[in-house]
């Protein structure tokens, strides 16, 4: 798995949703991975949760 392609296309799926509130299912679901398995991936590429940025770009 490229877990790189997978956080960016997790980031653009918060990007098109800044106007919805999303949770860490939604997110992960987009990119078809368990929330537990996303988090960590997500976490340890970025060095920060997935709520984060969505509060950032909002």
């Amino acid at each position: 798995m490229d877990w790189v392609k997978t956080v960016n296309d997790a980031i653009e799926y918060m990007e098109d949703n800044l106007t919805e509130k999303i949770t860490l299912a939604d997110i992960s679901g987009s990119v078809n991975l368990s929330a537990f398995h996303f988090q960590r991936a997500f976490t340890l590429l970025t060095g920060m949760s997935p709520a984060i940025p969505h509060h950032r770009i909002m």
